[in-house]
């Protein structure tokens, strides 16, 4: 694509002997420091331009460089060095490099106030790290044409089943005692606690009130949409007594919480300085409590989604049978 190269700089590139740097203006367009701008230079030592501070500290080569000027791919890497760029192996884990923009441009480091003469605008790629380097791939602004930037809505989803970005959970975990239970939000399958019985019924079953699961395994209602409400045991706290784990008791004072015992043991003389925050625990002589919600949880009934069992064939290859259903 075309630049404009200053007329007092012109000169300078027009030499054969050159006092030309490169300079590069990296913007972090992702991750908790979005919009921040990281300068490398291949000068010898820091350069200054235009008030900025481009640091050289081996934070930057370029390598690969092929350089077009039409819209397709310029073919070019960018080598920075951890320490020196302020960037750590976890941000770039995270992807906070990746979509990054990148311009890059000559100046003369004997006269910067010659003025600038951009020769490459792009954006991060594919990003490769060690321990001390990361080598970020440079996509021309044709590349981010060819991104998908949204989701095409149709009558069949366009989603796999199952998939994280799906979020149904075909294969949930099984019904278990004393455990918290959150709320599924109304068409997002990726929140919330969905459950299968400990005897698979053809069932799922999704919480649709916050709270807490009871001591011993619910009733469930196995038609479609009907519900189930957890049963939470009135036992109040008692002291210098025998509790085996997974036993739920309530403070003697009612205060909006029970609690679990995470190990068997036998409660202290005088009643413990009861937690309000859910999944903190408290001491109890040698039991350990954790807190959960008084209230009991409601499971609403859905259709199960998996096939678990033996699939066995019949007399043709079209027609098939299962042992179990979950």
């Amino acid at each position: 694509m075309p630049h404009t190269i200053p007329a007092p700089l012109q000169p300078e590139i027009n030499s054969p002997v050159k006092t030309l740097a490169t300079c590069v203006d990296l913007e972090l367009t992702l991750g908790p420091n979005k919009g921040t701008v990281m300068r490398f230079t291949n000068h010898d030592r820091d350069l200054t331009f235009g008030g900025n501070v481009y640091s050289r500290d081996n934070a930057y080569t370029r390598t690969n460089l092929e350089v077009s000027d039409r819209l397709n791919v310029d073919n070019q890497d960018v080598i920075g060095v951890l320490d020196a760029s302020g960037f750590d192996l976890t941000a770039l884990r995270n992807g906070d490099l990746l979509g990054a923009k990148v311009t890059m441009f000559w100046v003369n480091w004997r006269s910067p106030d010659d003025g600038a003469a951009p020769f490459s605008i792009g954006f991060v790629g594919e990003v490769r790290h060690d321990t001390h380097n990361f080598v970020a791939e440079l996509v021309s602004p044709m590349d981010k044409l060819q991104v998908p930037a949204g989701r095409l809505y149709q009558s069949a989803c366009d989603v796999l089943l199952a998939s994280t970005r799906c979020g149904v959970r075909v294969n949930p975990p099984e019904w278990t005692p004393a455990t918290s239970m959150e709320v599924r939000e109304v068409r997002d399958a990726i929140t919330g606690s969905v459950v299968k019985p400990t005897t698979l019924n053809d069932r799922h079953f999704k919480c649709t009130t916050e709270g807490t699961t009871g001591e011993a395994e619910p009733s469930w209602n196995t038609t479609i949409g009907g519900t189930t409400t957890e049963t939470i045991p009135a036992t109040v706290w008692a002291g210098t007594t025998a509790y085996t784990v997974g036993d739920i008791v309530n403070p003697i004072s009612p205060t909006g919480y029970v609690f679990v015992a995470q190990n068997s043991g036998t409660s202290s003389g005088s009643e413990p300085t009861w937690p309000t925050v859910v999944g903190a625990t408290v001491a109890d002589n040698d039991i350990t409590w954790e807190t959960l919600l008084s209230t009991p949880g409601v499971w609403t009934t859905i259709q199960a989604l998996t096939v678990e069992g033996t699939v066995t064939t019949g007399a043709s290859n079209r027609v098939f049978t299962d042992t179990g259903r979950a």
